[in-house]
């Protein structure tokens, strides 16, 4: 299976999770349970669920109105995006 496969079955994945999880966050919420951190949440959006961890920001309507998460995803998302052109131009 080509690398450019494997990255984006990966991807998918993760953001799959991030946005899970993004959701989880948000029932943990309503129910004041204890959540999970702000950092981790964004840690998996760091690390390539920037798009997931959007997506559950708008659909969970979760973190919206916190500031880092209005600027952090979406840069995080635009490196991604540098980061993965600049793989896919080399290979």
């Amino acid at each position: 299976m080509p690398l450019a496969y494997i990255l984006f079955y990966a991807t998918l994945v993760w953001n799959s999770a991030a946005f899970c999880i993004m959701g989880i966050d948000k029932a943990l919420a309503v129910y004041q349970k204890s959540r999970i951190s702000e950092n981790n949440l964004l840690l998996m959006s760091l690390c390539f669920g920037s798009i997931g961890t959007i997506l559950g920001m708008i659909i969970f309507r979760h973190k919206i109105r916190k500031r880092k998460f209005q600027i952090f995803p979406a840069m995080f998302l635009a490196l991604q995006i540098i980061l993965i052109h600049s793989i896919i131009k080399i290979i």
